[in-house]
Parts: structure tokens; sequence; C-alpha cells
């Protein structure tokens, strides 16, 4: 209803005019608590609801794989997985495959899940449909939902891409403006290309299908904003240390709004082209688990009328990047390798450990998420063990790499200059039965074979006294405007006053095998932290005569 503080607003500008006929719905109090398939306002009846928890359901729908790529065999069906209530959902491979927390997506899916209806002349005040989305979706990977009047023809509404498993509350799609009669369709649609990476895809549950009764009433009044929809909030600085990868956003809004959810996005880049989104009941929300990077943030309110204009943008930076392998979303995958086959060179997360391998002879792979490291000085650690035993296998980290266009890179494109990792130092730790370790600068790699060719910045040491021969050791570079330090197990082997690639922000876990065909290691984790601002490599060491500076065919 109208307040009585509103009215007296707007009554000099009634009198003023007359009286005018004046199509009024009733604004909620105050948000509502975030569950799903609450958002009912006056005016907004159910008309069709689909939980998915029963056989007939999902039979009101069409649907189809429109792929002639995977056999356009996979269809949106009902399957047992939901974070909300009730017991299913629908899940867009179900008809062959059974959703759990290790199943996959297929490459090149296309498949369509369409609703159907005829708007009534009766229903003057228009049309929605509300839902809950849930998407877990590899980079170029889409879920969207469309709409059509002829069943043809659809116009996309959103597509949403990545969002890493987070339900999406009472999603509102406009279906039909007031006025309108005539056929109306919803579709759901999921997209995969053909690059390898996948996920466990999209959910949908909790369909609702409403019309807008509303209802007249002579009022002398006039609107000066039409429609109704929520002003921009004002989203607050957001408050944290550099290092927090965890931090609450806030925002304030008019105290003549009342807005029903909120629509937090979130982005890499500040025009939001590319962005997450989360829904909110209240004027908060707790970001968790950011890796490390630069976040933009802006949000809008949302009312039975649609979407609120936005908020001004905030912008947080994470500087520390802590990955202990417990989830395979952060992404290590081989990035280079001297193989010609990049499916040799494998990274599997298994029971809180990443495990890398080459099923090869005298190649190498370079596995990495691709996420920046902060600006120097900073610290990489990671902590090792080896699993296939093998005479000269070889494990480290690489930093100070360069990003790509080409992007995984395998012997047939090694000397592709737009190629990931062209460039970078690498940390070997070499193990035939204890172990030694060198490092290099690599500044390109051999076109035919793929090797790895530059300057030699630490010969072979031996430091079979400072390291477990088949245990776990932790290895650390420390990097700073003017060089570098290696250390092993809190030891310091070398200061390197090398900083030609310092800047270069890509970072990675090295591997290589020798004569024996394939080599597996084990890792407990992989961190990047910053440094203290002040920090420098104190008391450089040039090595010993012959030792640096060396151009060398490096293996």
């Amino acid at each position: 209803m109208l307040s009585l503080s509103l009215f007296k607003k707007l009554l000099p500008f009634g009198l003023a005019l007359g009286l005018l006929l004046i199509v009024v719905h009733t604004i909620a109090a105050g948000p509502e608590p975030l569950v799903s398939a609450s958002i009912r306002q006056a005016g907004w009846e159910d008309i069709k609801v689909w939980d998915f928890d029963n056989a007939t359901d999902i039979q009101d729908w069409a649907r189809r794989d429109k792929s002639s790529a995977d056999g356009g065999e996979y269809q949106w069906a009902v399957d047992a997985y939901t974070y909300t209530s009730g017991a299913q959902s629908v899940w867009m491979v179900g008809n062959v495959l059974t959703a759990t927390e290790h199943v996959t997506y297929p490459n090149s899916l296309d498949t369509w899940m369409v609703y159907s209806f005829t708007v009534p002349v009766s229903n003057e005040w228009g049309t929605r449909v509300v839902f809950d989305w849930w998407l877990d979706a590899a980079p170029g990977d889409t879920l969207s939902w469309l709409t059509s009047t002829d069943g043809s023809n659809f116009t996309t509404v959103q597509t949403e891409s990545e969002q890493l498993g987070t339900w999406h509350i009472a999603e509102m799609v406009p279906l039909s403006p007031p006025g309108y009669s005539g056929d109306c369709y919803i579709a759901f649609r999921f997209q995969s290309d053909g690059d390898g990476l996948s996920g466990r895809g999209a959910f949908i549950d909790h369909v609702q299908l409403q019309y807008n009764r509303g209802y007249l009433a002579y009022l002398p009044l006039i609107f000066k904003r039409w429609p109704p929809i929520p002003y921009a909030p004002h989203l607050y600085e957001i408050h944290k240390q550099p290092l927090d990868n965890a931090y609450t956003l806030t925002w304030s809004i008019a105290a003549s709004d009342t807005p029903v959810t909120y629509t937090l996005q979130e982005s890499t880049s500040p025009d939001f082209s590319g962005r997450t989104s989360y829904t909110s009941p209240i004027t908060a929300y707790q970001v968790t688990g950011k890796d490390l990077g630069l976040y933009y943030y802006r949000v809008q309110g949302n009312n039975v009328w649609g979407p609120g204009e936005w908020s001004n943008t905030q912008s947080a930076t994470v500087l520390s990047w802590h990955d202990d392998f417990n989830n395979p979303i952060t992404g290590w995958t081989v990035r280079r390798t001297s193989s010609p086959y990049l499916h040799l060179a494998t990274a599997f997360y298994r029971d809180g450990k990443l495990q890398t391998g080459l099923n090869d002879r005298f190649d190498f792979a370079i596995f990495s998420p691709m996420i920046e490291a902060p600006p120097p000085p900073y610290r990489i650690v990671l902590r090792t063990r080896i699993i296939h035993l093998g005479n000269e296998l070889s494990y480290g980290i690489v930093f100070g790499g360069n990003g790509g266009t080409v992007c995984p890179v395998d012997r047939s494109t090694a000397g592709n200059s737009a190629g990931c990792f062209k460039h970078y130092y690498r940390l070997n730790a070499i193990w035939g039965g204890d172990y030694k370790c060198q490092v290099e600068r690599i500044d390109h790699h051999d076109p035919e074979k793929g090797g790895g060719r530059g300057v030699s910045l630490m010969g072979t040491r031996d430091v079979r006294d400072k390291t477990s021969s088949e245990g776990w050791n932790l290895w650390e570079i420390r990097v700073y405007e003017d060089g570098f330090a290696v250390y092993v197990n809190g030891t310091l082997l070398k200061r390197i006053n090398d900083a030609t690639y310092i800047h270069e922000p890509y970072y990675g876990i090295f591997l290589s095998t020798y004569e024996y065909n394939g080599a597996t290691f084990e890792h407990e984790f992989f961190y990047v932290d910053p440094l203290p601002t002040a920090a420098t490599l104190s008391e450089p060491d040039d090595g010993t005569p012959g030792e640096t500076n060396q151009y060398l065919p490096l293996p």
C-alpha cells in the first residue's frame, strides 16, 4: 500500500493536475528472508510451480540437445542433487548421467529445456518466471535463459559462466509486459565448447510461473518516477587487510526504497565485461576464499517492477594465494610441455594433494593455474615428494613466466612467440637416489624438440644433507626487485642477482623425465605471499667462476 507520508508528499502534484487514473501495486514493507520460492508481493500469483520432486514436473517441458557434435543424446532431466529445499532439481545431462560431486559434463553440449503457454487476455499486468539456479562451468561454457513469443526466435535474457557452485535464489525473468496476450515461451539452455575443460554444470530448481493480477484505484497523485524500480544503492568502501581473502561488502538504500532482494556483481574488469553474480536479502554480503587479484563490485536492488539502478563501484585487492589442493576449481593443468602429446602430462587432485605426472621420456611439463603473482617482493613455497622413483627424474618451481594467446603449448608449437611460458626462471630438484638441484633462466625453447634454452644461474649442487630422499621437502623462492633467493627446508642455497623476468607474473610447477618412462610427484601445498615492501636481495652471491652467465642448451 502507499504510505501516508508518500501520499502527503505527492498530494500537491495531484491537486495541480486533477484526479488521475493510476495503476497501483502494493510494495513489500521490507526484504524477506533468503529462502527459495518466497518472493510474493501483492498482485503476483503462482499459476504453475515446478519443484521437480516428482516424476511429472519435468514432463511439462520440451527437452532437446541441438548439438550435432555430441550426437544429441544429452537432455535436461530430474536428478537427486540440490542445495535448496526438496530432494531433486533438474540437471542439463540428467537423462544420461547421475550428478554427484565427481561427475562433470561432456564437451560440445547445446541442450535446451522449454516451456510454452498462452497468456490470457484477462492477464493485463504482466507475466514472469521466478527460479533458482546453480552453476559450475569452465570459461566459455554457459547457462542462459531465453524468452520467445513464437517458439523459434528466442531472445537471450541473461548468460552466465563459471560461478563456482553458488545457488542463486529467486532469479526473476519478465516474460510479457502489461497488456500482452498470446503465446509465450521460457527456455533454459546450457552450452559447452570443445576445449576439454569442464565442471559439474547447471542445475535449475523451484520454477514458478506467475501472473500479476494488480488492481485499480483513483488517487489524487502522480508519480514522478515510473516504473518505481529501486534507486541506486550506495556501496561503501571495502575495508580489509591486503592479505585478507575474506571480507564483507555493505551498502545503503534510500529511506523510501523497499527492494525485495539485491544483486551483487563481482568482476576482475572495471567495466564488468566478465562477472559473477550473488543474491542477498539484506544490505550486506560476505565474500570468502578469493584468489589473488583485483576485484570490482557493484550492487542493485530488485522489486516487483524489476532490477533497479546500479550503485557506485568499489574494489578490493587480494595479495596472497594459498592452494592446499582441496578443490579442483583452482585450475592446475598443463600449460607447456616438450612432449608431442598434451594428454601425457597429467594433474589430479586426490585426498587434499595434487599429483602431477608425465608419461613420456626425455621431456618436461609445466603446470600452472595462470594466476598472477603480486609485484615483488613476494615468495613462493612448494612442499613436494616423489612418488615414482626413477633415475634423474626432477621437479621444481617456475616463476617469472609470461602469459600468451597460445596456451597450452606442446612440441609442435614450442617455437611460437605467442606461447605462454616461453621464458621463465626454473628451480629444478633432481632425484637419483639423493637430491641435487640447479637454477636456470629459460629464454626460449627449441622449436623442434621443445627443450628450454637459456642461462645457468646456479650450477648443479648436491643437497642430500639438506633434503629427505624419499620424504617431503619444502622449496622456497623469494623474489625481489633486484633478484631472487633459493631455499630448501629453510636453508639458503643461493642469492641470484638476475632481474630479467622478475616482473613477469606467472608461476607453476615443473617436472621432467629422463631415460625411464614416466614420473609422478605429489604436492601438499603451493603458497604465494607478499613480503614486506622494504625487502631486497641482500648480499648478492654471483657464484663461483664459470657458474653464471653461461648460455647453455639446457635440458
